[in-house]
């Protein structure tokens, strides 16, 4: 995004057994001064108040609760347009979906945001509204309870 002018930090969360191989491409990238790679977290909330925006370009996911946190948090979402990303994302009304492993496309989506605060804004508080409406825990266990009781 540096060619395009667009001045952003990314941080990245996750350990994995590449961590050190990810540094290390972030550090011959030239990009160290603005990707971070930082460890994993239970204190997700507060990461979200951090953020601006939350990506996930995931090749495959059940029900992504790291979406429905960061819509609760009212943060604009990218996402990769897979199933289960599809169920907490509606294209254009509070987030983008963007072609699986596209990355010009997931480049362009993530520039579109980083340059409009009025499109991150509208996002984040469409995808605050869909989280209370949808995703809130009391709908969430009387569905899970239905499905459980109908197969008693």
């Amino acid at each position: 995004l540096k060619d395009s002018g667009a001045i952003a930090d990314f941080a990245l969360y996750g350990e994995g057994p590449e961590t050190n191989l990810l540094n290390e491409m972030i550090e011959k990238s030239g990009y160290s001064d603005s990707i971070f790679v930082k460890k994993w977290s239970s204190k997700v909330a507060e990461l979200l108040r951090e953020s601006d925006i939350l990506v996930l370009p995931s090749r495959w996911e059940g029900l992504p609760l790291v979406l429905i946190e960061g819509a609760a948090a009212g943060i604009a979402r990218v996402a990769s347009d897979i199933p289960g990303n599809r169920d907490c994302i509606s294209h254009g009304v509070d987030g983008l979906l963007v072609e699986l492993e596209n990355d010009s496309e997931l480049q362009d989506a993530i520039h579109s945001l980083i340059e409009s605060i009025k499109l991150r804004t509208q996002f984040g508080v469409a995808a605050r509204r869909r989280a209370e409406q949808e995703f809130n825990i009391d709908d969430r266990m009387q569905k899970m309870e239905t499905i459980y009781l109908s197969l008693l």
